[in-house]
């Protein structure tokens, strides 16, 4: 799944009541005119819409119905659905029905008459070809929502939270270093709120440390421990031929990574370590 049209359903389920689910995620949801990109939004009544920037056409959106049902709230919507191209439909192809059917039955139309006509017609279908967009431009939207109101998100976070972070470390968010809460849960909340190409960093220095960056909708993962030789990527094991399937994990896999190597355990068995100089670098961050 790559692109579609009509934007990328998706579909949450939560225990908790819709109140309860709708403070939520207004409690964690970022300020709108905050400078940094990340989830941000507003709730009318059952309807939920959420962007990854304050201003700019081409920010992912979201756009949900929170509804309650039997044993808790569901979330229904779409990310990137092309509003303009549907605006379109709606306002033309009525117009364009109505003129080509006058053309031919009544016999009213003329050949201007006819091309506007087809025009209207083969507009919205036009729009939608070009304004469609990948699936994982809203996916950290998705993510955010995920993490936030589901149970599996909510025990996520309080297992990550029981992760005591080195006082000699530090996490740096995008180039700029956490000075205080310097603790798994933040580092749990700077993973959600990873937007593409964006990084999260923890680590000794300059030359120790684990490093993320959010790819088309999953993350790419690096760690290094002193020099250049030992700069290496995370590799899927078991995994097919494609390099994305390879090299992109998920949010829980990359969390268990930061997890393993704040606490300094062994790290997840699904993973090997390849030196960056022998594999096609991806620069992160």
């Amino acid at each position: 799944m790559s692109v579609r049209s009509f934007g990328y359903p998706f579909s949450l389920k939560s225990p908790a009541s819709v109140s309860e689910v709708k403070a939520e995620i207004r409690w964690r949801k970022m300020g709108w005119f905050k400078q940094a990109p990340g989830p941000r939004g507003v709730i009318v009544g059952p309807f939920l819409y959420l962007r990854w920037e304050a201003l700019g056409q081409s920010s992912p959106k979201l756009f949900g119905l929170i509804r309650s049902e039997a044993g808790g709230t569901h979330i229904t919507g779409r990310t990137n659905p092309p509003l303009a191209a549907l605006f379109y439909l709606v306002l033309f192809a009525p117009i364009g029905i109505s003129l080509i059917y006058g053309a031919f039955t009544v016999g009213t139309g003329t050949g201007k008459t006819i091309l506007f006509a087809l025009a209207a017609l083969l507009g919205g279908p036009a729009l939608l070809f070009l304004t469609r967009s990948p699936w994982h431009e809203g996916e950290p939207l998705v993510r955010f929502l995920r993490q936030t109101v589901t149970a599996s998100g909510a025990s996520l976070r309080k297992i990550s939270a029981k992760t005591a972070i080195p006082k000699s470390h530090t996490v740096t968010v995008n180039g700029v270093g956490l000075r205080r809460g310097v603790t798994m849960e933040a580092v749990y909340d700077a993973l959600v709120n990873l937007g593409d190409w964006s990084s999260v960093i923890l680590g000794l220095n300059g030359e120790t440390y684990v490093r993320t960056a959010s790819l088309e909708g999953g993350y790419v993962i690096e760690k290094r421990e002193g020099g250049p030789n030992k700069h290496v990527r995370a590799f899927r094991l078991g995994s097919g031929p494609r390099w994305d399937d390879r090299t992109i994990f998920d949010f829980e896999e990359t969390l268990a990574v930061f997890s393993s190597y704040a606490s300094k355990s062994s790290m997840p068995p699904f993973l090997e370590w390849k030196r960056i100089s022998d594999t096609a670098k991806v620069k992160l961050g």
